[in-house]
C-alpha cells in the first residue's frame, strides 16, 4: 500500500512541477488496483528473460485498476480486510470494493517527500 501511495504522490509532483517544463505531463494520471491472495510466478523466456506472475489474484488486481478512479487506490474486500486497522477506506457499494482514503496531512507529506526525491534526481 505504501508503494502505491508513493506512486500517486510522485504523479502529483510531476503534474505540478515537471509540467512547467514539459506541458504534456500536466494531465498525467494513474489508477491503482490492489488485491491480496496467492499467485503463481516464474521466469519465462530464453532470449528475453523476464519474471512474471499469474493467477486469479493478478486478474482481480487488474480489474480493480480498470474499474478504479484516476489518482485513487482501489482495493478488493480481501485487501481491505488485511489493512482495515492501518488505513481508512471508503466502501463502494455498487462494486463491493473499497477506495483508500488518505488524510490531507498524509497526502501533503507524501507529496513533499516525492518532490525532494525528484529534485535530488534532477540535480
Amino acid at each position: 500500500m505504501e508503494f502505491a501511495r508513493k506512486m500517486l504522490c510522485t504523479i502529483v509532483v510531476v503534474r505540478q512541477d515537471v509540467s512547467q517544463f514539459r506541458p504534456e505531463f500536466k494531465d498525467i494520471s494513474m489508477r491503482i488496483g490492489i488485491h491480496s491472495g496467492a499467485v503463481t510466478s516464474g521466469v519465462v523466456g530464453k532470449k528475453s528473460i523476464r519474471y512474471e506472475i499469474w493467477g486469479k489474484t493478478v486478474e482481480k488486481a487488474n480489474k480493480m485498476e480498470s474499474m478504479g478512479l484516476p489518482m485513487r487506490i482501489h482495493c478488493s474486500q480481501d485487501t481491505q480486510t488485511f489493512l482495515r486497522y492501518s488505513y481508512n477506506f471508503e466502501y463502494r457499494a455498487k462494486l463491493g470494493t473499497y477506495l483508500l482514503i488518505d488524510s490531507e496531512e498524509a497526502q501533503q507529506e507524501g507529496i513533499a517527500k516525492s518532490r525532494r526525491i525528484l529534485e535530488q534526481l534532477l540535480t
